[in-house]
């Protein structure tokens, strides 16, 4: 009835119509997670059914009884009326004229009878359970036009309307690669007759139902959250594809799902039925990926078909990992979610088409990466203090963590050092590498010889000693490895008194400095409940057996990332959501260190992050989460109303979740944040050739719709005084002679020697 020939004879003319139908669309997205909003419609007549009233009549049809009645009257004529199925027209939207043929009646009839001695017998419907309550009650369901539906369609109408709604539209090598389109046509038409007339009927409703709709869900492509496709009713065609070739593209044969039913009848069906999947068959899929994704943007004419072009054979080429492949994809949903707002559309441009091309450093001085890293005493004991009983610095700055071969007995000895050198010590059993810096610049060799034994010093570390090795060895093994450490990091931008100018290394540190200001949000919920002690002792029981076992060094910064978008984008600005969605998505490139990774595009994007938190001071809002990293319930509707009132609203936030954020506390989060703007400004400044790509908002522009508040006209007078926040001075906390960095404020006096790789 259909070949993949004739499908693929109609991709010129389903990407064509695509094209044109662009022509009408509204040039402004929606996020499809929260306001559907969809204007191109492909199948436009109207369905027969639903879901909702498949459900609802379902529901009824069992609190009155009436579903064993229709069971019984449908059974008896099926058994009375072998043919009378195919006699009627399919209850489908396809309106095509049906030919009966006495085959037809055959084959509708013979779903109904006993196999014949011999035969292979028929395999139990797919969705049988499902298929049974939409059989009862679609049998008395009048349509929208008055005339009384069909409850279900034969094996030939059923490959028929699918030929017309799916096959001859969608079915095309823009959006399935070759030899997958092969199976799936031979997949289908040998499962069709196994199935049984409802079940086909069900099936085809729902592909009906996707079809209405070619937009894809960018919201959830950007959070990869690809169940949601599987669970929502009103995603579209596109949406479902996407899943498939997802599925194709990340294939693993000890974790992927493999389609149970050997028959599988259901052209959406999102899990694996090939008996194996090549590398090949993998990028085949990424193509078709990327090929979804970016025609999102070709629809809104962000890019151009060449240009399309262009990057997906950029990053086919050079992206071969899956992890590589999602945070790809990702980094493109959340561009467009961005390009949204108007002001970005010349920067979401320019970050599409430079996606999977290497990034050189344009700034012609460049500082000299042989050139000796001095580092300020000062500034190091200053991050040594800022860095205790901060639980994002500890978990990335532990020397235990960082492998740097330093054994607990060792940490403990150093911690002691550290005490009689400084007034504050950490509440946790921990030491940072700022903590270890100060010691190797104001201890003796004699003490820091106590505290790191020759026991631990590598055979590489004795040999590069040689004759005068003993234990200077095990110290300056310390000292390079440290070193080695503040230079990957990128610590000598703030530590160091003439930082490498490399944009890259900025990047690393500014992870560190944003993620502990955004951390100060995140509290934990208060407890009422007394701890169970059967619980407690089944805790130490698995601590003893299974020991310490840590997340990935920057696993915090993941934690908040999500925290953060969870909570803005459960109050409605998604604006910042987005942004910070995009900086984790970029941070992933950063930490593998990609070549395609972007500084000035990520730092841009920090740049409208830090203006759009710096609007808000300082009505700051406390994210109080859930012992299992949850929102709290008070967070989702009320937070963001009680947050804004001066005292009440602390009142009730206390009353709510035991813990808020006093006006100090906002006030120092906002001087926080004017501090990373000034210093990202200094280093990027609006000259930059990408930064000026994205434009100030104008005041006669229209804000789009997912980016306007639940205040409405009530936050007026908020908004005012928030552009006046906005202007503040750029140089708060820095000096012009600073050359960008930190300006250190008073402290007691400490010896001033820098740290450097000679004692």
């Amino acid at each position: 009835m259909y070949s993949s020939t004739a499908s693929a004879g109609n991709s010129s003319e389903s990407v064509n119509s695509n094209a044109n139908g662009s022509d009408t669309l509204n040039s402004r997205l929606m996020p499809r997670g929260t306001h559907i909003g969809d204007e191109e419609l492909v199948f436009r007549n109207n369905s027969s059914k639903s879901k909702s009233t498949h459900n609802h009549t379902y529901m009824a049809s069992i609190s009155t009884g009436q579903k064993m009645r229709n069971t019984l009257s449908a059974s008896t004529t099926r058994v009375n009326n072998h043919g009378s199925l195919s006699a009627n027209s399919s209850s489908t939207s396809v309106h095509k004229h049906q030919h009966h043929s006495n085959h037809r009646s055959a084959s509708s009839a013979g779903h109904h009878h006993p196999a014949p001695s011999g035969s292979k017998p028929p395999l139990a419907p797919r969705m049988s359970a499902r298929a049974s309550a939409n059989t009862v009650a679609s049998a008395n369901t009048v349509g929208p036009t008055g005339h009384r539906r069909n409850p279900s369609v034969d094996a030939r109408g059923y490959l028929r309307a699918l030929n017309d709604i799916f096959f001859g539209k969608f079915c095309v090598d823009e959006l399935f690669y070759r030899e997958f389109r092969e199976r799936l046509v031979s997949r289908i038409q040998q499962s069709t007759y196994r199935y049984d007339p409802a079940d086909l009927q069900d099936i085809l409703e729902d592909v009906s139902e996707a079809c209405k709709s070619t937009r894809l869900n960018l919201d959830a492509v950007s959070q990869w959250r690809l169940n949601y496709f599987t669970r929502d009713q009103s995603a579209s065609v596109i949406d479902h594809i996407f899943l498939i070739n997802a599925n194709v593209m990340l294939y693993d044969p000890k974790y992927s799902s493999v389609c149970l039913d050997t028959y599988c009848a259901d052209p959406l069906c999102n899990e694996i039925h090939a008996g194996r999947v090549t590398e090949e068959d993998k990028a085949k899929a990424f193509r078709r990926t990327l090929n979804v994704v970016l025609n999102e943007a070709l629809r809104v004419r962000l890019i151009s078909k060449d240009q399309k072009a262009s990057i997906r054979m950029r990053l086919v080429k050079s992206i071969f990992a899956a992890e590589d492949r999602i945070t790809a994809i990702r980094e493109l949903a959340v561009l467009l979610m961005l390009a949204q707002d108007d002001r970005h559309k010349d920067l979401v441009s320019y970050a599409l088409n430079n996606c999977g091309k290497p990034w050189s450093q344009s700034d012609a001085s460049i500082t000299d990466v042989d050139e000796d890293c001095n580092l300020d005493p000062d500034m190091v004991y200053r991050k040594a203090l800022g860095a205790i009983n901060n639980a994002y610095l500890e978990s990335i700055l532990d020397v235990r963590r960082l492998g740097m071969s330093i054994s607990i007995d060792e940490v403990a000895k150093l911690r002691e050092l550290w005490a009689r050198n400084s007034t504050r010590v950490p509440d946790a059993n921990v030491l940072t590498l700022p903590m270890l810096l100060h010691l190797l610049v104001h201890c003796s060799e004699g003490e820091l010889q106590g505290a790191l034994p020759q026991a631990g010093v590598s055979i590489a570390a004795m040999a590069k000693a040689g004759e005068a090795g003993g234990l200077s060895g095990r110290i300056e093994q310390v000292e390079d490895a440290a070193l080695q450490i503040v230079q990957n990091l990128g610590l000598a931008w703030e530590l160091g008194d003439n930082p490498p100018r490399d944009l890259r290394q900025f990047c690393m540190v500014l992870l560190l400095d944003l993620g502990s200001l955004l951390s100060t949000f995140l509290v934990p919920e208060s407890s009422s409940s007394t701890p169970d002690m059967a619980a407690a002792a089944a805790a130490d029981s698995d601590a003893r057996e299974i020991g310490v076992v840590e997340d990935g060094l920057f696993a915090k910064w993941w934690d908040v990332c999500d925290s953060i978008i969870k909570f803005e984008r459960a109050s409605r600005r998604f604006h910042a959501a987005f942004l910070v969605t995009y900086i984790k998505a970029a941070s992933e490139k950063l930490l593998g260190q990609k070549a395609d990774f972007d500084p000035e595009l990520f730092l841009t994007m920090v740049v409208e992050l830090l203006t759009e938190y710096r609007k808000r001071r300082p009505d700051y809002e406390a994210i109080v989460l859930t012992p299992d990293g949850r929102l709290a319930q008070a967070v989702g509707g009320e937070s963001a109303n009680s947050s804004r009132s001066s005292g009440s609203g602390d009142s009730m936030a206390q009353k709510k979740t035991g813990k808020t954020l006093d006006r100090r506390t906002r006030e120092d989060i906002g001087s926080e944040f004017d501090r990373l703007f000034a210093w990202v400004d200094q280093q990027i400044p609006s000259s930059n050739r990408v930064r000026s790509l994205s434009r100030a908002p104008s005041p006669k522009s229209r804000a789009p719709s997912w980016q306007i508040g639940n205040g409405g006209n009530a936050n007026s007078n908020n908004n005012s005084m928030d552009k006046m926040r906005s202007a503040s001075s750029a140089s708060v906390g820095y000096n012009s002679s600073s050359s960008g960095n930190r300006v250190s404020s008073p402290v007691p006096p400490m010896p001033q020697s820098p740290l450097t790789d000679k004692r």
